[in-house]
């Protein structure tokens, strides 16, 4: 999904660098740890907008994205093993660069500070910050978020 400008006063942008300072990451992994709050109060819900992760009666999980012809169905195994893949790409300072996951069909590499997640069947491809990648991966999983506290 396209990144979005949002526009703030210079008084709460200079606060989230604060913030970020304090906690050693990101002003976009402030403002993501905002958002999980509100999905772990019920606020919102436990959704990626653009993103389908569903869980199916028959134990496959499909994974589809507003990106046309990205549509994966796999394994529970496949899914948490991508989720695991994910995850591991996801960590600031990884080595890893790419991963072709087979039995999920995805092929995971690491873009700069996104993730990139293509559909090996149709080379469909859509990039996603990091932050949003590790929710993926739990939602795969069908983790529940947690508090941050």
């Amino acid at each position: 999904m396209p990144s979005q400008n949002v526009g703030i006063p210079q008084e709460r942008y200079l606060q989230l660098q604060q913030i970020a300072a304090l906690d050693g990451v990101t002003i976009v992994d402030v403002i993501s740890d905002f958002i999980n709050d509100a999905v772990v109060a019920g606020r919102i819900p436990d959704t990626l907008p653009g993103w389908t992760v569903e869980h199916k009666p028959n134990g496959k999980v499909r994974l589809a994205t507003a990106v046309p012809e990205f549509d994966v169905t796999m394994s529970k195994t496949a899914a948490q093993a991508l989720a695991g893949t994910i995850e591991r790409l996801a960590q600031p300072g990884g080595k890893a660069r790419a991963v072709l996951d087979l039995d999920a069909n995805v092929k995971i590499e690491r873009t700069g500070p996104g993730i990139a997640l293509t559909d090996v069947n149709n080379v469909a491809r859509s990039t996603v910050a990091r932050n949003v990648a590790v929710d993926l991966a739990r939602l795969l999983c069908g983790r529940a978020i947690k508090s941050i506290d």
